[in-house]
């Protein structure tokens, strides 16, 4: 499946940025799946990685492959109850 690892990869490696994408979880039903993970995006001479989250959702195609139809993906953001 072509998600966020082949979107992401080939141009942030251009530019000195290491991505490394972690798929936590995948649930298929029928014709569809959904993907939801984390990508840590390491930038040279950065302290750490930037973690982002995402989710995926594709659907089987005639040949057996899957198509990425629909994603989304963004930066952490800490739960905060006083906001």
């Amino acid at each position: 499946m072509r998600g966020s690892a082949q979107r992401v990869g080939p141009v942030a490696l251009s530019k000195g940025v290491r991505v490394q994408v972690y798929p936590d979880e995948i649930l298929v039903d029928g014709a569809w799946a959904f993907v939801r993970g984390h990508i840590d995006v390491m930038r040279a001479g950065s302290d750490g990685p930037v973690e982002l989250r995402y989710l995926e959702i594709a659907r089987k195609q005639a040949d057996g492959s899957w198509q990425v139809v629909w994603g989304m993906d963004g930066p952490v953001q800490e739960y905060d109850p006083t906001r």
